[in-house]
Formats: C-alpha cells, structure tokens, sequence
C-alpha cells in the first residue's frame, strides 16, 4: 500500500513540474513601445493609433501627455503603426524584448506632396536641393520605400554610390514598387559617375 501512494504522489507531482517548466516561456512575448510626434517633434497626445501585424491582427490604443504608447503581448515579426490618414511606420519585434521606437506623423497628403516637390527638383536638376530634402524624408518616414527612393534618384544623378544602398532599401521595404528600379538606379549612378571621370 505504501508503494501505491509512492507512485500516485509522483504521477501528480511530474506533471506539475512540466507545466512550471513550460509556462513562462510560453507567456513571454514582445512589447513595443513607442513616442509618436508630429513633424516638429512635438508629441502627439491623446490620439488613437493602430498597430496592425503581418498577420493582420489590430491593436488600437491611446497616446498619453507626452505621445508615449505602449504595445505588450507581442508575438515575433513585423508591424505597421499609424493614425487616420497618415504615413504608417513598419516595426520588427523578436526575442522576448521590449522595443522602443520613434513614430513621426505625417498624413498621406504631406508625404506625396514632398515626394512630389522632390521629383521636381530632380527634373529641374537642382539635385544637391533635391538630396537634402530626401534625407529629411527619410529621416522622418525611415520605413517607407518612396522616400529611399528618392534619395536614391538625387543621389544617382550625382554620380554618387550610395544611389545603390537607397534603391535597395527602398526595394527591401516595397518590393512590388521598386525592385525593378535596382539595376537602372545603379546604373544611372555609375554613368553619371564616368561623365564626372572624363570631365
């Protein structure tokens, strides 16, 4: 009788062991957590923004007094953040961690009208101009193709090498638009390149 309470004490208590085991690896995921500010870097408070997944999972929250918002419960992978009407910002979580990032909005209308203004630029080639207002693009929307992509265009009618990272990038983050815009980027870049070396 005793070998038989013996046994049954260690059926329960196996179990128990496995399951403290498995469970706070199991709980354990991403937060993200974010400042979100407008294009004067003042913070952007008590707005809801949507934080979407690859999967298509939404999550709308709140920012707080200073812009600051906070997404937990993350599994790994990529994530699009952004308000009604504006530009969204692609985040990557992995790993267990808690990320922190920078969000600028800028609405849909603001981010064409400064592709725009750049293109122009490129066409009446004013290019260190148009250089300078794409690197201020990219700083503000760092995860959208269209603006590595003109800072590639400025950069290659420069005869400038850094055309081929930007093309690539903007490729990388919008694949259906740009890829086939790698190999004339480059190669406009290293023309203009060789004009240079001549002259």
């Amino acid at each position: 009788m005793e070998k038989i309470t013996k046994y049954k004490f260690l059926i329960y208590f196996v179990p128990l062991c496995l399951l403290w085991a498995c469970g706070p690896s199991a709980q354990a995921k991403n937060t993200l957590n974010c400042t979100v500010a407008d294009e004067d870097g003042k913070p952007v408070a008590k707005q809801e923004f949507m934080l979407t997944s690859a999967g298509g999972k939404q999550v709308k929250k709140k920012t707080g007094d200073q812009g600051e918002v906070k997404f937990t419960g993350l599994d790994d992978g990529s994530y699009t953040l952004g308000g009604e009407g504006s530009v969204p910002g692609k985040f990557e979580v992995a790993g267990n961690t808690e990320v922190a990032c920078k969000f600028t909005v800028v609405s849909a209308a603001a981010a064409n009208s400064k592709l725009q203004e750049i293109m122009q630029l490129v066409q009446a080639k004013k290019y260190a101009e148009a250089e300078e207002k794409s690197k201020k693009l990219v700083l503000i929307m760092p995860s959208e193709g269209a603006s590595h992509y003109v800072l590639a265009v400025a950069y290659a009618f420069q005869g400038n090498e850094a055309a081929g990272a930007e093309v690539k990038k903007a490729a990388e983050l919008s694949p259906d638009k740009f890829q086939k815009n790698v190999i004339p980027i480059q190669m406009q870049a290293l023309n203009i390149e060789a004009e240079q070396a001549k002259q």
